[in-house]
């Protein structure tokens, strides 16, 4: 659905709704790659509320913060804890190809 967001957000909304315990392990890296393409077409802040409205904001905290960091800048990264930190400066990198760190 590349340059479609409205469609793709209705599929990723009822794709996030899925999760099972071991939906997320099964399914990482395809959501990887559909937040990585929403990045790239400036959708970071729309997939951060995708998240938080789907009820995966507290289960995918990390990847919650790199969209809040992408969105918004890397100061966002300083407002989570540090064992959230880490891999959300890691999944900045990887969805946006861009070495961000908070400051």
């Amino acid at each position: 659905h590349l340059g479609h967001w409205e469609e793709a957000q209705e599929h990723a909304v009822a794709f996030l709704r899925l999760g099972g315990p071991d939906w997320l392990e099964s399914v990482w890296d395809d959501l990887l790659t559909f937040f990585r393409e929403a990045v790239r077409h400036g959708r970071a802040a729309e997939s951060a509320r995708l998240l938080e409205e789907t009820g995966n904001k507290d289960r995918l905290r990390p990847l919650h913060a790199a969209l809040m960091a992408i969105a918004e800048g890397p100061d966002q990264l300083t407002r989570v804890a540090p064992e959230v930190r880490q891999p959300a400066e890691d999944l900045v990198k990887q969805l946006s190809d861009s070495d961000v760190t908070a400051r």
